[in-house]
């Protein structure tokens, strides 16, 4: 065969010969078909809307509740927050002129809370009521009827303390420290002085004697009070309070004789001598209003009904007026009197921590002894001067200046 032959024969084995299935080429996947073609929902009718109407709830449910957040006031020292002890659930605007924030805790001009602390000390100038009346008995003299009309104290240097804390923002308790002075005055007088009934029942007449008369008186007192805000109305804030109160008050005249001419008495040159106790405790009911003038600058007035027992004690002595010697005696009484206390100042806040003040202060109590009322010259034939419970009332003006320190 030759070589021509032997290609031809190879060529028609390599056609005529089968195709094995794994060199066959994969066959192309069928195309997807066709995207349905949806048509769109009709619009609901009149009536179906009616339907969605009707059958809806008739109420909203009922909004979640929920406690607020405790809020943090900035302290005025450090600036960093500061814990409230109280709820302080905000309380909505309120009509009130001065800066609070929601607790209705006053703030200053940068939203920082005073501090609840208070100290106040303050001077003072202060004025008790002096001495008055005759000398002895009330009976007709024919010349110059001896008296204290010109024995009159002075204006004393004066001074109050008083700490105050602010447990809440709108309430507070307060200690408070006042002292009246010291005062004496004198005065010296020539005449005459009554003793009545004296020994026929008809009053006696002194020998002319020159007088050297002399009081000297001493007040203090401390007070414990609670206040509260009552309303807060525009510039004006409106606060009460209760309280508990003690008053000391305590003087002592004496009248030193020189004869200088005929009498009954004194049967010597000598003296007559009255010292007198007052301490009275009570319960006093307050009210305060404060005027904002600016934020800086407030007016306030406060009135204090005062209601308690006082207990007096009189003890006066005598050397060589009815009987030669010396002598004495005693009066004890206890009563339950009234007063009053009224004041009206002003306060202008320097910063948050600083501020000053003025005022004037009018104190007032029934039922307290004079020293000058405690001389009994009605029973001479006892042979002393007795000691006699005459009350009468006390008056104290008092025009304080002082600082305050809020921390």
């Amino acid at each position: 065969m030759g070589r021509r032959s032997l290609l031809a024969a190879i060529g028609v084995l390599a056609v005529s010969s089968p195709v094995w299935a794994d060199d066959a080429a994969p066959a192309a996947p069928p195309p997807p078909p066709p995207p349905a073609v949806v048509a769109p929902a009709p619009p609901p009718t009149t009536v179906e809307r009616r339907i969605v109407i009707e059958s809806a709830p008739s109420s909203a449910p009922t909004a979640p509740s929920y406690a607020p957040a405790p809020y943090y006031a900035p302290s005025p020292a450090t600036g960093r927050p500061m814990p409230m002890d109280r709820d302080c659930t905000p309380c909505g605007p309120q009509g009130c002129f001065q800066k609070r924030d929601e607790c209705g805790c006053p703030v200053d001009s940068c939203g920082n809370r005073f501090g609840p602390w208070m100290i106040t000390l303050e001077g003072a100038i202060s004025s008790i009521s002096s001495p008055d009346g005759i000398l002895g008995e009330t009976l007709f003299v024919p010349g110059n009827q001896l008296g204290w009309e010109n024995v009159d104290y002075d204006g004393q240097f004066a001074g109050r303390l008083t700490i105050s804390y602010a447990f809440e923002c709108e309430s507070r308790i307060e200690l408070r420290g006042t002292y009246w002075g010291n005062p004496d005055a004198s005065d010296t007088d020539s005449g005459f002085f009554a003793a009545s009934p004296g020994d026929d029942g008809l009053g006696d007449v002194s020998r002319p004697v020159n007088a050297s008369l002399q009081s000297e008186a001493e007040m203090w007192g401390v007070e414990f009070n609670w206040w509260t805000e009552l309303s807060c109305s525009g510039r004006w804030r409106v606060d009460a309070g209760v309280g508990i109160r003690y008053v000391s008050f305590d003087e002592d005249a004496r009248v030193d004789f020189v004869t200088t001419g005929p009498g009954a008495f004194p049967v010597d040159n000598g003296y007559v001598r009255s010292e007198v106790e007052n301490d009275w405790l009570g319960a006093q009911l307050m009210l305060a209003a404060h005027a904002d003038v600016s934020d800086c600058v407030e007016v306030y007035g406060s009135l204090k009904a005062m209601f308690g027992s006082v207990d007096r004690t009189v003890h006066v002595t005598d050397l060589d007026i009815f009987a030669g010697g010396s002598h004495s005696a005693d009066a004890d009484d206890d009563e339950f009197v009234f007063g009053l206390d009224f004041e009206l100042g002003l306060k202008w806040r320097l910063s948050p921590c600083l501020l000053l003040g003025a005022s004037y202060n009018m104190f007032f109590l029934d039922g307290v002894q004079r020293a000058e009322d405690g001389f009994n010259f009605g029973l001479s034939n006892s042979g002393a001067v007795q000691a006699q419970q005459a009350p009468d009332q006390l008056v104290a003006h008092s025009f304080f200046f002082g600082v305050t320190f809020n921390f």
